[in-house]
C-alpha cells in the first residue's frame, strides 16, 4: 500500500509545472565587470557602488540595478550610485524587457532595443537619455536626473517626476499614449517640453526656456497644470 502511495506522489509531482527561479549576480563579487555579468545570461545584475569604466551593451531582457546601501539616505545622494561610461540597449526584434535602476551614466544612454518595455528609475544621466522605438515599445522613465535632452521615441509610456537640466523633454514620434507629468525642466533651451501629438502633459514646471510647452494635441490629449517661466512669455501651442 505504501509503495502505491509513493508511486502516486511521484506521478503527481512529475505532472506539476516546473517553477523557473530568477537568477541574479553581483558585481564585482561574481563578475569583474557589468558587461560580463550581462553576458552571463542572468535575469538581474546587481552592482555595488563604485566606478566601472565601461559602456554596457544589452541585447536581451535584463535588469541592471544598484545595490543601494541600507538605510538609503532620505535625500538624493548620487555618490552611492554606481558609475558607468555608457549604457546602450539595442538588439534584434522580439519581446524584451529592459530595466535600469539607480545607476549613473556619464556618456551615451540609449534604451532603444526594448521592443516590449523598458523601465528606468532613480538614475542620473550626464549626457542625456533616449528611450523607445517608434513601432511598439512601452517605455517608462521615473525620478531621474538628466543633464541634456530626455527623448521618448516609444509607442506608449510615461515620463514622471524627473529633473531635466539644460535640455528638452521631447517626444518627436506619432505616439499612441504618453503621460508627461510632474517633471522639472530648467533651461536654457529653446523649448522645455516639445512633442508631436496625443500626450497628456500635466503639472510640469518649466523655467529658463524660450517656450515652455510646445505640442500638438488631438481630441484624446490635453495640457493642464502648466507652470512655465521663460526668458520671454511662454507660449503653449495646442
Amino acid at each position: 500500500m505504501r509503495a502505491h502511495i509513493r508511486l502516486l506522489l511521484l506521478l503527481l509531482a512529475s505532472a506539476l509545472p516546473v517553477t523557473a527561479f530568477a537568477s541574479r549576480t553581483v558585481v564585482p563579487d561574481d563578475h569583474a565587470t557589468i558587461q560580463a555579468a550581462v553576458d552571463s545570461g542572468v535575469d538581474t545584475v546587481v552592482v555595488r557602488p563604485g566606478d566601472y569604466p565601461e559602456v554596457v551593451t544589452v541585447d536581451r531582457s535584463v535588469v541592471v540595478m544598484a545595490m543601494i546601501p541600507d538605510p538609503y539616505p532620505a535625500f538624493r545622494n548620487d555618490s552611492v550610485l554606481p558609475i558607468i561610461n555608457g549604457f546602450i540597449a539595442t538588439g534584434p526584434s522580439g519581446s524584451q524587457e529592459i530595466e535600469l535602476h539607480s545607476m549613473r551614466v556619464l556618456g551615451t544612454a540609449q534604451v532603444t532595443g526594448a521592443h516590449y518595455s523598458s523601465r528606468i528609475t532613480g538614475c542620473r544621466f550626464d549626457a542625456g537619455l533616449t528611450v523607445g522605438n517608434s513601432s511598439q515599445s512601452y517605455d517608462y522613465v521615473f525620478n531621474c536626473l538628466v543633464f541634456g535632452d530626455l527623448t521618448h521615441r516609444g509607442h506608449k509610456g510615461e515620463i514622471g517626476l524627473n529633473s531635466v537640466v539644460g535640455g528638452t523633454i521631447s517626444f518627436p514620434n506619432s505616439i499612441s499614449w504618453l503621460m508627461i507629468h510632474d517633471n522639472v525642466v530648467i533651461g536654457t533651451s529653446p523649448v522645455g517640453i516639445r512633442g508631436h501629438q496625443d500626450a497628456f502633459i500635466r503639472n510640469n514646471y518649466v523655467r529658463g526656456c524660450d517656450i515652455g510647452i510646445q505640442a500638438a494635441c488631438h481630441d484624446i490629449a490635453d495640457i493642464t497644470g502648466k507652470h512655465c517661466r521663460g526668458l520671454e512669455e511662454p507660449r503653449d501651442l495646442v
